[in-house]
């Protein structure tokens, strides 16, 4: 057992993950942002960018557009390289996806997994939402 917990903490301490919502209306809806800043951000267009840390739910960074949202994704997750693994995650837009995947110049060892979001998870980020989940190589 002691093992085991060990080498959980040792995969945790590398792994990373973040989500790209494209819009603050279901985060609005769950209670999670207020109308004022959903409504400015749909203005702006803003694509927010959020991240766990110890836990809970934080936001990171966001962007003006799509465009650069989705090139933003694809730097922090070639920041994480060299990979172990690396999976890819949408809510109903696999082409953004594989998109994303095709475009990644970053050394994996695993093969890039691409997988839906579960609905879940789409419910509180939304449409065109995209996620990753990284573990660092040893």
């Amino acid at each position: 057992l002691e093992h085991a917990l060990e080498a959980i903490q040792q995969v945790r301490e590398r792994s990373h993950g973040v989500a790209l919502v494209d819009t603050l209306e279901n985060l609005r809806k769950g209670g999670r942002v207020s109308t004022l800043k959903a409504g400015i951000g749909s203005m702006l267009d803003l694509k927010l960018f959020v991240g766990l840390k110890e836990g809970l739910i934080e936001a990171m960074e966001s962007t003006r557009t799509r465009k650069k949202a989705i090139n933003r994704f694809i730097e922090m997750i070639e920041e994480q390289g060299p990979l172990q693994q690396c999976a890819v995650l949408y809510t109903d837009n696999p082409e953004d996806a594989h998109s994303i995947v095709e475009r990644l110049q970053v050394s994996v060892i695993e093969p890039i997994i691409v997988k839906c979001a579960t609905t879940a998870i789409g419910v509180h980020t939304g449409p065109r939402a995209l996620g990753f989940a990284t573990v660092r190589a040893e």
